[in-house]
């Protein structure tokens, strides 16, 4: 399924857009910085694999807008599909090396399974305060986010 284009705002479209990583890859990579942050989130992802594996991965934050220097990726791992002790590992793996993913990969990342807890999937498609007023929009206006599935 084709990413749909950035809007007048600079964002997607509100919603969850499925895709692949290629796909993902060849949309975000616009210029070498944006490269230079793709190539740190395919370490954080090298890293994520010695976890239980997760259903998907939504990749959100500056750097799925038409911001051409984001600081970094959002990227919620959803562990819907894993067992309550595979979703328990996740968050511990959270709490305990959260600062070293971003630290590290500039990744930051939140495990997430509908049902338990807040839904990051429907948070991180707000718009923050001051990101709606420099675009010139709502703040209750949606964008989208981008889930890859693993």
């Amino acid at each position: 399924m084709a990413i749909p284009q950035f809007n007048q705002h600079g964002l997607l479209p509100e919603g969850v857009h499925d895709c692949t990583f290629l796909e993902a890859q060849a949309f975000l990579c616009s210029n070498e910085h944006r490269s230079a942050i793709w190539a740190r989130l395919q370490r954080f992802l090298d890293w994520a694999a010695a976890f239980p594996r997760p259903a998907a991965f939504l990749i959100d934050g500056s750097y799925v807008t038409d911001k051409p220097l984001p600081n970094d990726v959002d990227v919620i791992v959803d562990v819907t599909s894993c067992s309550t002790e595979q979703q328990k590992q996740w968050f511990a793996v959270w709490a305990e090396q959260h600062e070293f993913a971003k630290l590290t990969f500039s990744v930051d990342f939140y495990p997430f399974a509908i049902g338990l807890g807040s839904d990051f999937s429907a948070f991180f498609q707000y718009v923050r305060i001051e990101e709606a007023l420099r675009r010139g929009i709502a703040p209750t206006v949606r964008k989208g986010i981008l889930k890859v599935a693993r």
